[in-house]
């Protein structure tokens, strides 16, 4: 069994090879290398069990889930908000905070309505860094971005805002939204 390891964010590309020949489909997989690959993350608010195959490894092991849109490699919430801390381990200048969300209308995963960031040094007092608003969009999986002033932070804390239950009129009125998460990523 090999290991290999990389320094940046890459793309991994692989195929089954037969005397030569391609045998099926090359399979392919981002990686992305940021100040968050292999952090702590605590919870303030732990996620289901139902979608927390991995515990809180699944937010900053680098491997986007946007091929296969694998809901068991997401961290999820229902009827919460997502909210937890990533320790950088030592102070250091912050200038992006990207999060990147499932979203399937038929299974009632939606968006987060909004996403907060905080920043905070050894002291435990935290300062919001900046907020992004998000509503609908048709994709299937979405990065949400949160730019703001950089910042030098050992801790930099995020909360997804779960937009609760249907709205009433709706088909499924009444019925209560998933947040799932998969990666967060620090620049």
């Amino acid at each position: 069994k090999d290991v290999f390891s990389f320094d940046a964010s890459t793309t991994v590309k692989a195929g089954l090879f037969i005397d030569g020949k391609l045998a099926g489909r090359i399979m392919k997989k981002d990686f992305i290398k940021n100040m968050a690959s292999g952090r702590k993350v605590d919870f303030n608010r732990k996620p289901s069990e139902k979608f927390n195959k991995n515990g809180s490894f699944t937010l900053v092991n680098g491997v986007l889930e946007s091929a296969s849109l694998r809901k068991d490699n997401c961290l999820g919430w229902m009827n919460d908000d997502a909210n937890f801390t990533v320790d950088l381990g030592t102070s250091q200048n912050v200038k992006k905070v990207t999060l990147y969300c499932m979203q399937e209308g038929i299974d009632f995963i939606i968006l987060p309505k909004s996403v907060t960031v905080y920043y905070s040094g050894d002291d435990g007092k935290f300062t919001m860094a900046g907020k992004t608003k998000f509503s609908y969009s048709g994709e299937d999986y979405v990065k949400i971005e949160v730019t703001f002033d950089s910042f030098n932070a050992r801790y930099v804390k995020l909360r997804a805002d779960n937009p609760g239950k249907v709205t009433a009129g709706k088909v499924s009125h009444n019925k209560d939204f998933w947040l799932l998460l998969d990666e967060v990523v620090i620049e």
